[in-house]
């Protein structure tokens, strides 16, 4: 049995077919299962210090929580840590683990000055978040900054005992607003105002835009064609948190992109080079992925391609093989012209035709046929076009 229609790839170009369905099926393969990284804990090491002097500094890459304990009412945790996105920077130990009911979350740049903090995030609990910030409100650049951690009321103060931010229980600041520094000092933290907290115990701060958690860049993407292979290279220009790039395919037999070929990530600079095989003849749009640890992704611009026949034609195997009811495989010629297409038993005896028609040039073509009605055995296919004839064996099963 065989179909019709034509196939028009989304945002791309219109694939004109004869009387045959064009799919993919020589090349179909698998999807790649996605299977993100977990991003990574910085766990408090001993005391993690109360002034950027003596903070804790995070190396590792793609933070996403961070873990600690304020261990008694004197007690203040503050880490250095690098923003690389700054428009998606958060920080927060609301819903998060950890007995610290009460917290105080602040955040000083890298030579240790007020940016903003929050005493509570809402008035129905009590522990804090730093959301995304305004146009008033920083960071603004990515950079390297200090994350402080306290119970309540801990206060940080300049050299001179002047508070940093304005204390939420004077009644300057709502308990939810994300308070920037007070006006009246841009000295960078000294000290601490208060010496005794009334709340202590073990938190978790999730935080995101830290450490690498922005997907790759692109500088650029080439691809090179080879015998219907692709040959796809590419660099960029930042990868923070990046763990590995995936090259993408859309071609006339899918509805989107399939993943094709991966390798792991090795740093802004490096040239990447991977090589995707057996492209169908016809248009294809190739594309890279970038996975983050974080479990977001970034995309190339798409490179258009056109895959030339270069042996007159291409037959794909028949599938399924072995079959019950039908079975299929795909055609592509390099020039218009008359394809039949029998199935004969091992006799010699043809006991069905599938197709006699002409085929448009460098069109994936689909032949369906059904074997409902054939005994058992195995069937040869015959394929003939103007120049060239193969075979192809098929087996029937009960």
């Amino acid at each position: 049995m065989v179909d019709a229609t034509s196939l028009t790839m989304p945002g791309t170009r219109h694939i004109p077919t004869s009387t045959i369905r064009s799919i993919l099926f020589l090349c179909v393969c698998p999807l790649v299962a996605t299977n993100y990284s977990v991003g990574q804990t910085l766990s408090e090491i001993g005391d993690a210090g109360m002034l950027p002097a003596s903070a804790q500094e995070a190396t590792s890459t793609a933070i996403t929580t961070i873990t600690g304990t304020i261990a008694d009412g004197s007690d203040i945790d503050i880490f250095k840590i690098t923003i690389d996105d700054p428009d998606n920077f958060t920080a927060t130990t609301e819903g998060t683990g950890g007995n610290l009911d009460d917290s105080r979350l602040f955040l000083f740049d890298a030579d240790g000055r007020g940016v903003y903090f929050n005493d509570d995030a809402s008035d129905v609990t009590l522990r804090s978040t730093l959301p995304l910030h305004g146009d008033t409100l920083g960071p603004i650049v990515p950079g390297d900054y200090y994350l402080a951690i306290s119970g309540y009321p801990m206060a940080p103060t300049d050299i001179d005992d002047v508070l940093i931010f304005l204390d939420p229980d004077s009644g300057e600041v709502d308990f939810d607003d994300v308070a920037p520094p007070n006006p009246g000092t841009t000295e960078p933290v000294g000290s601490w105002a208060t010496t005794t907290s009334f709340s202590t115990g073990t938190y978790e701060i999730g935080v995101t835009g830290v450490n690498g958690t922005l997907s790759a860049t692109f500088a650029d993407v080439d691809v090179h064609l080879d015998h219907g292979h692709a040959v796809v290279t590419w660099s960029t220009a930042s990868e923070f948190g990046t763990s590995r790039f995936v090259v993408e395919t859309r071609t006339a037999g899918t509805a989107g992109f399939v993943d094709r070929e991966s390798l792991a990530a090795r740093g802004a600079g490096f040239r990447y080079m991977l090589r995707v095989e057996d492209l169908p003849p016809g248009p294809a749009d190739i594309r890279i992925r970038a996975d983050s640890y974080d479990g977001t992704s970034s995309l190339s611009q798409i490179v258009a391609v056109e895959v030339p026949v270069s042996a007159g034609y291409i037959l794909s195997e028949v599938y399924p093989n072995p079959f019950r009811d039908s079975a299929e495989f795909t055609i592509t010629v390099n020039r218009p012209q008359r394809v039949q297409v029998h199935v004969h038993n091992l006799l010699g005896q043809r006991v069905l035709t599938v197709l006699d028609e002409h085929l448009q040039e460098n069109a994936v073509h689909r032949v369906d046929f059904s074997g409902s009605d054939l005994p058992a055995g195995i069937y040869m296919v015959s394929v003939r076009g103007e120049r060239f004839s193969e075979t192809r064996v098929a087996t029937r099963l009960d």
